[in-house]
């Protein structure tokens, strides 16, 4: 009996392992596209900035 009870802690503890090398794996791959997003975001920001200069010198 107490044998099974150490075998299914494992197991337990195994699965527990496992589920939260999965849930860092895709907080990576989440953090990743947050970065990637970050970055598009301020390349367009930049972009639009720029333009906003060009019609404004343009105006004046």
């Amino acid at each position: 009996m107490k044998k099974d009870r150490n075998k299914l802690a494992r197991k337990a503890e195994q699965e527990n392992l496992e589920k939260q090398k999965k849930i860092d794996n895709e907080l990576k791959e989440v953090t990743k596209l947050y970065v990637d997003l970050k970055g598009e975001t301020q390349k367009i920001k930049r972009e639009l900035l720029m333009k906003d200069d060009v019609l404004r010198s343009k105006n004046k």
